[in-house]
This record gives C-alpha cells, sequence and structure tokens, in this order.
C-alpha cells in the first residue's frame, strides 16, 4: 500500500503524514492526549532534520563525485550502479525496481512504526530507541555536511558517468 501511493503521488512518507496517521491510531485506541504529549518533540525534531537537509552550503557544489567513482573502481573494477543497470533496466520500470524502491521508502517508515509499537507497549524503551534514533540522524546529518556525497545519477548527469539514470523520475 505504501509503495503504491508512493509512486502514484510521488510523496514521501514524511514524519508529519506518520504523525497524523499514528494520531489516529492513538484516537482509537484512547491515547490521544499522551501520543501528543510524547510524539510532539520526536516530530518537531525531525521537522528541525528535514529544514537543514536543505540549507547544507553548497551542498550540490560540494557534493564528491569522481573520488566515488574512483573508489568504486578500485574497489569493483567498475561502478556497480553502472552494472546493475546495464543488466537490470529495461527502459520502464519493472517490478523490482517497484519492489525496492518500496524497499528504500521503507527505511524511513519502519523506524517510525517500530518507535509506535515501542511507544504502545513501553515508553522508557520507547524513549531510549528515539533518543538513539535522533542522535543517529543528526550524526549523519553532520557527516553529510562534511563529507556530501552525490548519488551516482547525478554524476551521469553531470557527464562524469556513463549508463546511470535516476530510475525514481522515469
Amino acid at each position: 500500500a505504501v509503495g503504491f501511493w508512493y509512486f502514484s503521488s510521488g510523496m514521501w512518507v514524511s514524519p508529519d503524514i506518520f504523525f497524523i496517521g499514528a494520531l489516529i491510531i492513538a484516537i482509537f485506541t484512547h491515547s490521544a492526549r499522551l501520543f501528543i504529549i510524547d510524539w510532539s518533540p520526536l516530530t518537531l525534531l525531525f521537522f528541525v532534520y528535514d529544514l537543514l537537509r536543505g540549507i547544507i552550503p553548497n551542498a550540490y557544489a560540494r557534493a564528491i563525485r569522481q573520488i566515488l567513482i574512483d573508489i568504486d573502481t578500485r574497489m569493483f573494477g567498475e561502478v556497480p550502479s553502472v552494472t546493475l543497470q546495464s543488466l537490470l533496466w529495461k527502459g520502464i520500470p519493472q517490478w523490482y525496481d517497484v519492489f525496492f524502491t518500496v524497499v528504500y521508502v521503507m527505511h524511513f517508515v519502519i523506524p517510525l512504526v517500530f518507535a509506535f509499537v515501542l511507544w504502545k507497549r513501553s515508553r522508557i524503551k520507547y524513549y531510549r530507541y528515539i533518543i538513539s534514533l535522533l542522535v543517529l540522524s543528526f550524526l549523519a546529518y553532520g557527516t553529510y555536511y562534511f563529507v556530501p556525497a552525490a548519488p551516482p545519477w547525478l554524476a551521469a548527469y553531470e557527464g562524469l558517468l556513463s549508463g546511470v539514470i535516476n530510475i525514481q523520475t522515469q
């Protein structure tokens, strides 16, 4: 269902959309007030994280391209994205493109679903988990701030790599 929604609308399951869906469940389980108290700070921090992603100074210009291509070529003999797309891309999305895009999207959704399950079972475990999740998220942001990496399709778009396209825009 999430995959169909993503492909038909082109929208990600963002924290605000998840928050609304989880709030509806909390209302039906008579825990809406507690949900708002416990989840509002988390949702606010994810909004801050989302805003921060777009304000990295010169991220596009600083994004590492050629070095990553060189590392992949040294490690694998060629860039794995080129090999995979030459073997699997048929010009239009196939069932496996949809499947793996859904898997990719789930890495945003599953941690929030898991947090919700923890919240329903143990608020202490929920708080430990979301603190860990937020620390990890902001550390990842810090890593990208100092070492921004360009995806292979962007390097291909700029002529640094051939044989790779952004499948999600097809």
